[in-house]
């Protein structure tokens, strides 16, 4: 490996914390441009690879985001607007594609582990890695 390679490809935790710095950012600015900005991110970065469920019938990709589902090694992680109150995170624990536990748990938690999981596969995926130094 040169060392251009190191330069281009950031440590594992560097990007762990980059997606984690930027998603928490945005959650903090405002929930629902967060939840519209963390599915145009999954959708670049992991094509195919996370649910992304929008409300009405008309306006594409436009239209407001209700929840976000993505399967990683750890389980699925889903985040969901209600439309009234805070969002909502979970953890759901899968064998072989079956359910067996939802767990609740805080959207800051939800956003670190989900970082953690986005920068793994970026290390695995050089175009998931530069779909995110796009984004960030």
């Amino acid at each position: 490996m040169s060392n251009t390679d190191d330069l281009d490809s950031p440590a594992p935790d560097a990007l762990e914390m980059s997606v984690a710095a930027s998603m928490s950012r945005q959650y903090a600015e405002d929930t629902r441009t967060f939840l519209m900005g963390l599915a145009e991110l999954l959708e670049s970065a992991l094509p195919g690879e996370a649910q992304i469920r929008r409300s009405g019938l008309f306006g594409g990709n436009n239209r407001p985001v209700r929840r976000i589902e993505i399967d990683f090694p750890e389980g699925r992680f889903a985040l969901e607007d209600a439309r009234r109150g805070p969002l909502t995170a979970t953890r759901i624990q899968l064998v072989r594609g079956v359910a067996l536990k939802t767990d609740p748990i805080a959207v800051a938690d939800w956003i670190r582990e989900v970082s953690a999981a986005i920068a793994r596969r970026a290390d695995e995926s050089k175009a998931t890695r530069d779909s995110l130094r796009q984004l960030l």
